[in-house]
């Protein structure tokens, strides 16, 4: 079950959320509700994600765009069904190696972030391991100027930007 955000309160709504709540307002449910499909969490002012996410097995897109995170949590790689991460416009500068484990991502949007190759296991080195990534987006991160070896080889991957 899943819910929208109306005047009243939270209704049923097919198998998504999606509202424009502040973080303080998140209901609970949304980390333990483990048929949860889609979780639209975009331009909220989120600074962090709860390591509770990595419980929403059936999760397929995440969009936490427009916010203020800085990192994910480990638990991102338990999310199994991830078809899709949208999380542009941030403040991103590397990616766990749990990363590796979203063996369905085929859609990541990291635009507007703080990537570079000089950061923490170089930032986005791990991408190279997601086997089944086919769109990658990064745009708008100014000081990756280049990208690594092995992602810009990777077979059947289309990569969008690097301004």
């Amino acid at each position: 079950m899943a819910y929208k955000k109306s005047d009243d309160d939270l209704k049923p709504w097919g198998k998504e959320f999606v509202g424009d709540l502040t973080p303080q307002q998140l209901p609970s449910w949304i980390k333990e509700d483990p048929f949860l499909t889609v979780l639209n969490l975009g331009g909220i002012d989120l600074q962090h994600i709860p390591p509770s996410i990595g419980r929403l097995k059936f999760l397929q897109q995440l969009r936490v765009q427009e916010n203020r995170l800085k990192e994910f949590p480990r638990t991102i790689g338990s999310l199994a069904s991830l078809t899709r991460l949208c999380a542009y416009g941030n403040q991103l500068s590397w990616l766990p190696e749990q990363f590796q484990r979203l063996t369905r991502l085929k859609i990541l949007r990291l635009g507007g972030n703080k990537f570079h190759r000089r950061n923490r296991h170089e930032g986005i080195s791990v991408i190279k391991e997601m086997s089944a990534l086919r769109e990658l987006y990064l745009r708008e991160n100014p000081e990756l100027r280049d990208i690594p070896r092995g992602i810009a080889e990777k077979p059947g991957l289309q990569i969008y930007g690097i301004d």
